[in-house]
């Protein structure tokens, strides 16, 4: 059985430096792994060019995922969510792939990628800014002003408190998605949340950002740390070099295993 595992950008540096595109290939192989990678992945090694971070760096990240053959490229964020809200609407699971087209294109976007910037990541970046926004520190802001009597939870805590807002906060979900589905389709993702990860991850991930501007008056700037949570949930591991992030995975994404570099290297030697 294949073994999905998505990457944290610092892991696609730590592979890259490790091992050759071939003898990665060869280790994930013979180890019936699968290097999940995301939209998400992407577009943070693109923004580096941007940023003007160690583009050499960012061009050789960029030129392993577009040579490794043991990879898979995941779907956009958008996808996966619209996939599960569809599934509690209609009861039946639906399955959320990049087609093959789209998995030549990726690749093809990660090879120009790997030879300078220019004009190709300046556009990459533009169109992914607009599509990001699954999820918003606005909504962090908003319940800021709703819920300090809970300022003094721990997570846990204030996640049970909440929970009931699920509900409305996942129908506005839909509702940007064209769809409308019933309550009781949205209490069965409530109910049942290792059946929808994506869509437990994406409300686990709004809640942390709100429960951490109630108890700071800050809006959490992890942004991108929970895309890569929505990205990978259903996913059978996330692997991470950070330490903090690691800690608050189990919170965030309960259905998908954390796992250390060193818990990767483990799998993979």
């Amino acid at each position: 059985m294949t073994i999905r595992l998505y990457p944290d950008v610092n892991v696609v540096h730590l592979l890259r430096e490790r091992w050759t595109p071939a003898e990665f290939d060869r280790r994930a192989q013979t180890r019936e792994v699968t290097l999940a990678v995301g939209m998400h992945v992407v577009y943070e090694l693109a923004r580096g060019f941007v940023g003007g971070l160690r583009q050499n760096e960012v061009r050789k990240g960029c030129q392993f995922l577009s040579e490794i053959r043991s990879v898979e490229y995941l779907p956009p964020a958008q996808d996966l969510v619209r996939a599960e809200l569809s599934e509690a609407l209609l009861g039946v699971p639906v399955i959320s792939v990049l087609s093959p087209i789209n998995q030549s294109a990726t690749r093809l976007e990660l090879t120009r990628l790997a030879h300078g910037y220019g004009e190709q990541a300046a556009t990459f970046i533009g169109r992914r800014e607009s599509a990001v926004d699954t999820m918003s520190p606005r909504i962090a802001g908003a319940n800021q002003r709703h819920l300090r009597s809970l300022r003094k939870l721990d997570f846990d805590a204030f996640r049970r408190r909440v929970l009931p807002s699920g509900t409305g906060a996942l129908r506005k979900l839909a509702t940007r998605f064209g769809m409308e589905p019933p309550p009781a389709a949205l209490w069965r993702v409530l109910h049942h949340p290792s059946d929808f990860p994506t869509l437990t991850t994406c409300l686990n991930a709004q809640w942390r950002m709100a429960w951490t501007a109630t108890r700071t008056g800050a809006v959490s700037g992890k942004l991108d740390d929970f895309r890569h949570l929505v990205e990978s949930a259903r996913c059978n591991g996330f692997v991470t070099n950070d330490e903090t992030l690691a800690k608050i995975v189990p919170q965030i994404s309960p259905s998908c295993r954390c796992l250390s570099w060193q818990d990767f290297l483990d799998i993979l030697m």
